[in-house]
């Protein structure tokens, strides 16, 4: 990772904010889609959201690798409302490493920002789904350490 600091023959560096990294998709059961992939991390917020037609709740899961560590969180939620996901301290073998939530303050304090030299973020419906309408929504808010 570069050094903030401008360490190394006098390069500066400073975190570069992104537009979000946005996800739409008619899901296919059990099709990993990635909504994130990039070097020089820093994630702010992530949050998924499942619509369909039937109004029903639907198992999701959620995949992080950082830095070469994969974290999975399943979870099954609500027909149209949005979960923060952030990564707590529990470390990768622990299943309750990435945690869910509807409550914005919730996720604030539990620990927003992640940091990696290498992060991917993806998503996948394990549910069946019901029909054409059905779509999974995943975005990030976040910021990569660019040379200035």
């Amino acid at each position: 990772m570069p050094a903030a600091s401008g360490a190394g023959g006098g390069k500066k560096y400073s975190w570069m904010d992104h537009d979000p990294a946005y996800l739409e998709q008619h899901p296919a059961q059990n099709t990993w889609y990635t909504v994130l992939e990039d070097e020089d991390f820093r994630g702010k917020i992530f949050a998924v959201m499942q619509y369909n037609d039937d109004m029903d709740n639907m198992t999701l899961e959620v995949r992080w690798t950082l830095d070469g560590n994969v974290y999975l969180r399943s979870m099954t939620i609500p027909y149209n409302t949005q979960y923060y996901i952030y990564k707590n301290k529990y470390p990768s073998t622990e299943t309750n490493s990435i945690v869910e939530t509807t409550d914005f303050e919730n996720m604030v304090e539990g620990g927003q920002e992640k940091f990696a030299l290498s992060a991917k973020l993806e998503i996948r419906m394990t549910s069946a789904p019901f029909g054409a309408g059905d779509l999974l929504y995943a975005w990030c808010l976040y910021e990569t350490l660019e040379e200035t």
